[in-house]
């Protein structure tokens, strides 16, 4: 009875701290997920901003101007900008003329901004990472002629546990003995008003009543 009772107690803290670590962990990862997105949206809208503003006081009529600035700029931004005309096509981009021409007219973010709006958007690429959009429109005389697109990538949750998992199996491994020796010496202690008890029972069935 004694191992019985011992052997239940260990298995119910370890369980409980178990359960809270992973449940205290996942939050923690979907908390820095958050965190990383809300500061790449910041990053990106800025940059858009600025695209957006600058191109409107300049100009669309020389797209391969913009689009050579664009490329030069893709050296000291890790962002992808491209100037989209009021059809959702590309006219100039960072990555460079290669990809002239694509229509990104359909993406929502794209409908927002040549609506007149922000728009941002998320996607998950075929690696895992997290991929924001944003986009400004681009106005020139009070009129929406384009648009200003910005987009990067981020960590996600996925991500994050392929890149460290060593890291998270050394860590994981840690805390399984710690837990183990705490809820061992727990376990213990929890038990030796029981075990009293059991030895008082046994007493006063053998008649000893004293």
């Amino acid at each position: 009875m004694r191992t019985s009772i011992r052997t239940r107690l260990l298995a119910s803290l370890l369980v409980v701290a178990v359960a809270s670590a992973a449940v205290l962990s996942w939050y923690f990862l979907r908390e820095l997920e958050a965190y990383g997105l809300r500061k790449l949206e910041e990053r990106l809208g800025s940059e858009a901003f600025l695209m957006a503003k600058l191109v409107g006081e300049t100009g669309m009529e020389t797209p391969s101007a913009v689009g050579n600035a664009l490329q030069e700029a893709s050296e000291a931004v890790y962002s992808r900008l491209i100037v989209l005309d009021t059809r959702g096509v590309a006219v100039a981009d960072s990555a460079g003329d290669t990809e002239l021409g694509a229509d990104y007219g359909e993406r929502p973010e794209i409908l927002a901004a040549l609506s007149g709006e922000y728009g941002a958007y998320t996607r998950v690429t075929d690696a895992g990472r997290v991929a924001l959009y944003v986009a400004y429109p681009i106005e020139r005389g009070g009129e929406v002629v384009g648009a200003a697109y910005s987009s990067a990538q981020t960590f996600s949750i996925t991500t994050l546990m392929r890149d460290y998992r060593g890291r998270l199996l050394t860590i994981i491994a840690v805390f399984a003995v710690v837990t183990l020796v705490l809820a061992e010496g727990l376990s213990r202690w929890l038990s030796q008003p029981l075990r009293g008890l059991e030895s008082t029972a046994t007493a006063f069935a053998g008649g000893n009543h004293a």
